[in-house]
């Protein structure tokens, strides 16, 4: 008999509800399966890992490899912990990968789904991280970029209320910092829409993954959130949509 949803914790109503999260991790590992046979020997370590939506997909690729499943949440880990099968090769580590240090040259491959838009600065997040692999390991990561959520910002503009929406990273400056350093960087950008019942349940959903989606200084009030749900332009079946705008990066480090 499936849990109740009443009494399902937020990790796990999450991880029903993380369409596009799954679709990003799928999307991932398609993206790593070329590299699978070419990752150098050595440990794995995924940050972010959540509920476990890409642990799945590093579980089937490298089922004999010592892999670290991280995400600052202890609630998350937690859920991952309990959905995914135990293994000898599987160790679940409480890891805040801005805050933390990363060991030097240890990593064959790092990967992160969904997690690099949530650091307040991800140039230096994943260029830290990038110094945590081994000579030719490879680092994986896709999120939201800097055109994700249009229909949220030109609807605000339409209607003349505030966009208070988050910065997301920028593709461009990020490369460009990254490849300062002794790594090789290579990356993909396209787009897709998801949609939610109304702009509360996307915020509540980016919020339990990790991610405030607002700033801090200025907040939607709920008459401007009914406004926004009122006059949203992109609809389906009377759900909103959102565009992302997916990022996928890939980082070979291939020197001191």
């Amino acid at each position: 008999m499936s849990q109740p949803t009443s009494k399902r914790t937020n990790a796990e109503r999450y991880h029903i509800t993380a369409d596009p999260e799954k679709e990003s991790a799928k999307r991932l590992a398609d993206s790593l399966e070329p590299w699978r046979y070419s990752v150098p020997s050595g440990p794995i370590l995924e940050i972010g890992a959540g509920t476990g939506i890409f642990t799945d997909y590093l579980i089937q690729m490298f089922p004999k490899r010592d892999t670290t499943v991280s995400d600052s949440s202890e609630s998350m880990l937690n859920s991952a912990k309990t959905r995914i099968e135990e293994k000898e090769t599987l160790t679940y580590s409480k890891i805040d990968a801005e805050t933390d240090n990363i060991q030097q040259r240890h990593y064959s491959l790092i990967c992160g789904n969904h997690v690099a838009h949530q650091f307040n600065n991800p140039a230096s997040v994943l260029e830290k991280l990038a110094l945590g692999l081994t000579i030719d390991g490879l680092m994986l990561m896709s999120f939201p970029g800097e055109d994700s959520f249009q229909e949220w910002r030109s609807t605000c503009l339409d209607l003349g209320i505030p966009y208070t929406g988050r910065s997301m990273p920028e593709t461009e400056p990020l490369v460009i910092h990254l490849s300062m350093g002794p790594v090789q960087v290579d990356f993909y950008e396209d787009q897709s829409t998801r949609y939610f019942v109304d702009f509360n349940e996307f915020l509540s959903h980016t919020q339990i993954g990790g991610m405030h989606m607002q700033d801090d200084d200025r907040q939607l009030t709920d008459r401007e959130i009914k406004l926004l749900n009122e006059n949203w332009k992109t609809t389906r079946d009377g759900s909103i949509g959102l565009t992302y705008h997916n990022v996928f990066l890939a980082v070979k480090r291939i020197g001191d």
